[in-house]
């Protein structure tokens, strides 16, 4: 029997005992008095968060991997109704350096408010740029809605599913209609503000299928410049 290991998955949430172990077909499958799974994980791993991963679902069973001194195992439960295991994808986090434009919400990414602009109207509903950073680039965002009186200078914020786009001949990083932007802290976060994603000229490569930087405007915001 082969299986497929799945992407990284992060526990949100389970029960402090887990349901009564299935009958062991691997070798290493744990002792039916296993009821919580506990990890020692190396720094390596703590710092790449791959504590865990998850199978699909075989044969009515959940498959857990991890890593656990020093060796690969596998736990092996069967799903049981009143104690349900709650997980989610853990979905990978980009630098600002890294983001390039796209037709598609696949930006999380957790950045520190810098400085907001005035609100503006668009329609009926209002916007405000922002300028953002992280500790390698930062880039021009646009809030929409409430989210524009939602957040201040100095407020860390993560960005969930966001975009980088042009909307009015600006790059601008924003949530956008599938994306969320939300509060997770204040001030305590290094950044820089060079280079400025929104500052540099963009341009489609048809051999690659994705937008490639064709030269830099600016090495710094030009509508938020930095203080003298």
């Amino acid at each position: 029997m082969r299986f497929t290991l799945g992407a990284p998955f992060e526990i949100l949430k389970s029960e402090t005992s887990l349901p009564r172990p299935a009958p062991a077909f691997l070798p290493f499958a744990p002792r039916p008095s296993a009821q919580r799974l506990e990890f020692s994980l190396s720094p390596l791993l703590a710092s790449l968060r791959l504590s865990l991963m998850v199978l699909p679902v075989i044969s009515n069973k959940v498959f857990f991997l991890f890593v656990k001194d020093k060796s690969l195992q596998i736990f092996v439960w069967r799903p049981c109704p009143e104690k349900q295991i709650f997980a989610v994808r853990k979905q990978a986090m980009y630098s600002l350096k890294d983001i390039v434009p796209a037709a598609e919400n696949n930006i999380n990414t957790q950045v520190i408010v810098l400085n907001i602009g005035k609100t503006a109207s668009e329609g009926q509903n209002k916007t405000c740029l922002a300028l953002v950073a992280d500790e390698t680039a930062a880039v021009h965002f646009q809030f929409w809605g409430d989210e524009c009186d939602a957040f201040e200078p100095g407020d860390i914020i993560r960005l969930t599913n966001g975009i980088f786009s042009c909307n009015r001949r600006s790059w601008v990083l924003r949530a956008g209609k599938r994306g969320k932007v939300e509060k997770v802290g204040e001030f305590t976060m290094a950044y820089v503000e060079t280079p400025n994603m929104s500052e540099i000229e963009w341009v489609h490569d048809p051999s690659k299928s994705k937008f490639v930087q064709k030269a830099v405007i600016s090495p710094h915001s030009r509508i938020f410049p930095p203080l003298p």
